[in-house]
């Protein structure tokens, strides 16, 4: 190895050391699964979630996507975790696979309705879209645009892309408090590639 070389690796350790991390805009990092179960039964008392949540920070809801739940649930599940716990919550396929974003208004207002009682540890609304979703961007105006009008908090948009995962926000508000990201990860490629849109 060359002194020019060791010189430049020197250079990109100390830049590492003194640059800090990107936080997420909730302020921590946070790390967790989709969903809470555990391979085996805890020994201890106390519910699957309630020991997960003492070892992660954060899980996503998939359930909400086939059904609704009752507000004790929703109670419960917020009981069994710290206060700084988080809950990333996938929205209906009601919205996203058979109203595919168009008219969504009354489905939200019902999904927001729903989660309502945990709303106080409620992470990233998930939207799912289907692979068979190509882009229309008057649809995405539309949709996003009621979106924030009731909903000011963070958003993930879940679509399948073949050139993995952006640096960017695929979609956003306008604030960099509450950004639209995309995505969670590449799933079925869709037919044609979401680009990247700035609602203003």
């Amino acid at each position: 190895m060359t002194r020019r070389s060791m010189s430049g690796m020197r250079e990109s350790l100390a830049r590492e050391r003194i640059e800090p991390m990107r936080m997420h805009p909730t302020g921590m990092n946070r790390i967790g699964t989709a969903g809470w179960s555990l391979p085996a039964k805890p020994k201890a008392e106390g519910t699957h979630l309630y020991h997960y949540a003492r070892t992660l920070n954060c899980a996503e809801i998939n359930s909400t996507f086939y059904r609704p739940h009752r507000a004790t649930t929703w109670a419960k599940w917020a009981a069994e975790t710290p206060a700084h716990f988080r809950f990333s919550i996938k929205a209906p396929k009601a919205i996203t696979h058979e109203a595919k974003l168009r008219e969504a208004k009354t489905l939200l207002h019902g999904f927001f309705d729903q989660i309502k009682p945990i709303e106080h540890k409620q992470g990233p609304i998930l939207f799912q879209l289907p692979p068979s979703l190509a882009f229309d961007a008057t649809l995405a105006e539309d949709f996003f645009t009621t979106l924030r009008a009731l909903y000011k908090g963070e958003t993930a948009l879940s679509h399948a892309t073949p050139h993995g995962l952006p640096k960017k926000p695929m979609y956003s508000s306008g604030s960099t408090q509450s950004p639209v990201w995309q995505p969670i990860r590449p799933r079925h490629p869709p037919k044609q590639p979401f680009p990247e849109v700035t609602l203003r």
